[in-house]
């Protein structure tokens, strides 16, 4: 936890934080440093495991030699001192570390003009988590108030992080791309199958990659969720698409994949659980006496723990990666089926997908049992995944069927949760003679057949709005690039488009 100095800001109105980096096309002599030593900096960038903050927002933490300052970024507002960080720093861990030696400067934009900051240089970064780090050239950042009009060619912080930061992301393996496009790994509409494929796949590798520290060192239990979502929509492109790499090929590196992921599953749920288990006791009355459940959690949670470490930090989970990353490189796997336009294919799979959803959506309202259920919440994910990656080949209903799916994940997963959370209740009320907690699980247990109950109402009631969407004609006109309807000119799909080199 870092500790700030909490004195009152000197300045309460928000102030844009700008960047210039200095490269072979600027003219130094525009610079003039300030006769002072250079004092060393360190400057922490703060998110969460999910990369929440650097879409839009950010925390930074900067320390000098003689002050402490924490600063709340937001991309179009500005810059903002922080007075307390106890509360901003709780759930939020440090990303990216810069450290340098600074000297003030004033960089002339005019004659008539000079602007005030400072010049960082002997640039390195650091990704806390993995111990990596990487050169950087040297930058200048200056501040200026929001109402003030952008200063060429200084950059914000957001256009700054994009347009430098994304290869050394890669370098530093920080689990996320800030620019999919500069990284190339955005799928475009002149895509080809095995393209897009490779592409979906390169970036789930590099958040695998990226997440690896984070879960051997156990730094945080939203690291475990989303190095799991990275395995299974790995694993979803796999079998989605078998005919790209060859269906035994996709088989056998899919169920290694699952594998994986079941071991993070088994500790991601009682995580969740141990969540979900103190609002539960709330809701009924009976917070705080949860306490003998937890801790039988909590052994559980160990043995977990030391699985999932032992087996992540293994020579044959990085082998798995490597294998992974060789296989879409082979130019032999594209075949006839990777040749293909990504729209024609993504079409193709959706029918598949809401064929496959129907049929099990129609034999879980027959049969009614939770693992058909299950099967259906697979499905769904599948398309979802498949949606992420084809989006913007949809004409019409985009919003639509982003919102259903994003409420049938929540629905079906929370429906998950509590099943879990009933064996697990069960399990402890097999082991434990606390009377008591008995009868704390037996509440549980009761509260946990209600709530299953409104979310199978819940599924039934997005199931129907799902049913009306019509899967759109990706060839004849997905939207184009300024994001409108196609039209007439839109291209027609080829097939026997050549693969790019």
């Amino acid at each position: 936890m870092v500790e700030v100095s909490p004195k009152k800001p000197k300045r309460n109105f928000f102030l844009k934080s700008s960047f210039l980096l200095l490269d072979n096309n600027l003219k130094r002599k525009s610079i003039e440093v300030v006769k002072r030593s250079a004092s060393f900096i360190k400057i922490v960038f703060f998110d969460t495991p999910k990369f929440e903050f650097t879409k839009k927002e950010i925390f930074i933490y900067e320390k000098k030699k003689t002050n402490h300052n924490a600063y709340y970024i937001d991309f179009k507002r500005g810059k903002k001192r922080i007075e307390k960080s106890d509360a901003v720093f709780k759930t939020i861990f440090p990303f990216l570390v810069i450290e340098a030696r600074s000297k003030p400067t004033f960089f002339k934009i005019s004659p008539e003009r000079k602007i005030r900051g400072n010049l960082y240089f002997d640039v390195s970064l650091k990704n806390p988590i993995a111990e990596t780090e990487t050169k950087f050239p040297d930058f200048i950042e200056a501040d200026f108030l929001v109402s003030e009009k952008e200063v060429t060619p200084f950059t914000s912080l957001g256009i700054f992080l994009k347009e430098n930061f994304s290869q050394k992301f890669e370098e530093l393996k920080i689990p996320f791309v800030l620019d999919e496009e500069k990284a190339d790994l955005k799928v475009g509409k002149e895509d080809l199958t095995a393209t897009a494929l490779s592409k979906s796949l390169l970036k789930q590798i590099l958040k695998i990659e990226g997440y690896l520290s984070g879960v051997i060192k156990n730094h945080d239990p939203e690291y475990i969720h989303e190095m799991r979502v990275a395995l299974r929509k790995a694993r979803s492109y796999l079998t989605i698409f078998p005919e790209i790499f060859g269906p035994k090929k996709s088989k056998l590196l899919s169920i290694e994949l699952s594998s994986y992921a079941l071991d993070l599953a088994r500790l991601r749920d009682l995580d969740v659980f141990e969540n979900h288990l103190q609002s539960f006791c709330k809701e009924i009355g009976s917070e705080g006496k949860e306490k003998e459940v937890i801790k039988f959690v909590q052994e559980i949670k160990k043995d977990e723990i030391e699985i999932v470490q032992r087996v992540f930090a293994s020579a044959k989970f990085k082998k798995l990666v490597s294998r992974l990353k060789n296989s879409f490189r082979k130019s032999e796997a594209r075949n006839f089926h990777g040749r293909k336009l990504f729209c024609e294919s993504a079409k193709e799979k959706f029918g598949l997908l809401k064929t496959e959803i129907k049929k099990r959506t129609k034999k879980f309202r027959t049969k009614g049992t939770p693992d058909l259920l299950h099967k259906v919440r697979i499905s769904f994910k599948k398309l979802r995944y498949l949606f992420e990656i084809s989006e913007c080949f949809w004409k019409k209903d985009q919003a639509k069927m982003k919102k259903i799916l994003s409420e049938m994940q929540d629905c079906l997963g929370y429906h998950q949760d509590l099943l879990i959370a009933e064996n697990n209740l069960l399990n402890f009320s097999k082991k434990s003679d606390d009377k008591e907690a008995l009868l704390l699980c037996g509440a549980l247990i009761h509260l946990i057949y209600e709530k299953k109950e409104k979310e199978i109402k819940k599924f039934a009631k997005i199931y129907r709005e799902f049913e009306k969407i019509e899967i759109p004609d990706f060839c004849k006109g997905g939207r184009n690039e300024s994001g409108s309807s196609g039209s007439g000119q839109s291209r027609k799909c080829n097939s026997k488009r050549p693969l790019p080199r």
